[in-house]
C-alpha cells in the first residue's frame, strides 16, 4: 500500500513538473513562431531593398553609359573642331601670305602705293614720308612725329579748320643718304614742302615743327598788330640780290626776305653777313631768327611804315629742339 502510495505521489510529481516543462515550451514555441515571423518581415524588407538597391545602381549604370557616350561625342567633335581650327588657320596664313605677295606685288606696280612693310633703310624712310602726306587724319602722324607729346596741343590747334592729304609718288622722294645713326637729322627735299627728318631709336621720324615751318606767331600776324617785342620766328630767305633792295625808303644798307611777310637785316652787319654767306651760288637760307618790329619814317608813305628787322640769328637751320 504504502509503495503504490509512494509511486502515485511520484507520477503526479513528475505530472506536475511535466506539465510545467509543457507550458514553458509552449510559450518558447509561441516565442519563437513570433521571431520568426519578424525575422521573415525582416528578410522581405531586406529583400525590397535589395531591390530597390539593385534598380537604382541600374539606373546608374545607365546614366553612366550615357554620360560617357556623351563624353566620347563631345571628344570626337572637340577633335573635329580643332582639326577644322587647324586647317582653317593653315588657310588663313596661306591667304594672309599671298595677299603680302600680291601688295608687294601691286606696289611694286603702283608707284602712289604706300610701302606698309618696309624693308631697308630706303624703304623706312619712304614710308615715313608717305605718311606724313598721305595720313587720312592729323591724329595718325603722331606715332611717326618727332616728340609727339610737344607737337600734339600744336597740330590739335594748326588742324582745327581741317587737315589735307595728298599721296605721293614713292618714285619722286629723294633719299638723302643712308646708314643714319639714331640722332642724326637730314632733309628730305620734296615739292611742295621739305620734309625734315630725324633718325630716333624706334625708327625715323619727321621733326614736324620745321616741316611746315611752325611759328607761335607768324610774321603776318606780328605786323598786322605792328607788334614791336622780340618774337622768334622761322623765315625764309631767298634769292637776295641788288633788286631786292628796300622800296619803302627804309634805306639801301638793309636787303628784304620774300617770306609770308618782309624781313629785313642789315647788310654790313654780323647778321647781314651770315645771311649772305649763307645765301651765296644761289642757295635759300631756311633759318630760325629773332625780329622785332619797328615804325619807321618813309617818304613812299603818307604814314609811318612797320618795318620788321632781324636782331638774332637763333639757329641756322628750322630744326626743333
Amino acid at each position: 500500500m504504502k509503495r503504490i502510495l509512494l509511486t502515485t505521489i511520484i507520477i503526479a510529481i513528475i505530472s506536475g513538473v511535466f506539465a510545467q516543462k509543457k507550458e514553458e515550451l509552449v510559450q518558447r514555441i509561441i516565442q519563437l513562431e513570433s521571431s520568426a515571423i519578424s525575422l521573415q518581415k525582416e528578410i522581405k524588407d531586406l529583400q525590397d531593398e535589395n531591390t530597390q538597391m539593385q534598380s537604382t545602381i541600374d539606373n546608374l549604370k545607365a546614366s553612366i553609359k550615357v554620360v560617357t557616350d556623351a563624353n566620347e561625342l563631345l571628344e570626337n567633335r572637340i577633335k573635329f573642331q580643332e582639326d577644322l581650327n587647324k586647317s582653317q588657320a593653315e588657310t588663313i596664313g596661306q591667304m594672309q601670305k599671298e595677299l603680302t605677295e600680291l601688295k608687294q606685288l601691286k606696289a611694286a606696280a603702283d608707284p602712289n602705293a604706300f610701302i606698309t612693310d618696309p624693308k631697308t633703310e630706303e624703304d623706312s624712310i619712304i614710308s615715313v614720308v608717305q605718311q606724313f602726306y598721305g595720313a587720312k587724319k592729323w591724329e595718325d602722324l603722331l606715332p611717326i612725329v618727332y616728340n609727339p607729346n610737344k607737337v600734339e596741343p600744336l597740330m590739335r590747334k594748326m588742324y582745327a579748320n581741317g587737315y589735307n592729304r595728298r599721296v605721293i609718288d614713292r618714285n619722286r622722294i629723294p633719299i638723302p643718304g643712308s646708314n643714319y645713326k639714331p640722332g642724326d637729322k637730314f632733309i628730305v627735299n620734296l615739292y611742295p614742302r621739305a620734309v625734315y627728318m630725324r633718325k630716333a631709336k624706334d625708327g625715323f621720324k619727321v621733326d614736324w615743327e620745321a616741316s611746315v615751318q611752325y611759328n607761335e606767331e607768324s610774321l603776318r600776324d606780328y605786323a598786322a598788330r605792328r607788334g614791336t617785342d622780340k618774337i622768334i620766328v622761322r623765315v625764309s630767305f631767298d634769292n637776295i640780290s641788288a633788286a631786292d633792295l628796300d622800296t619803302y625808303g627804309v634805306g639801301s644798307d638793309y636787303f628784304r626776305s620774300y617770306d609770308s611777310e618782309a624781313c629785313y637785316f642789315l647788310k654790313n652787319s654780323s647778321v647781314g653777313q651770315r645771311i649772305s654767306k649763307m645765301l651765296k651760288g644761289g642757295c635759300k637760307a631756311n633759318i630760325i631768327v629773332e625780329v622785332q618790329g619797328k615804325v619807321v619814317k618813309s617818304d613812299y608813305f603818307i604814314n609811318d611804315h612797320h618795318c620788321i628787322f632781324v636782331t638774332r640769328i637763333v639757329q641756322e637751320d628750322w630744326f626743333s629742339k
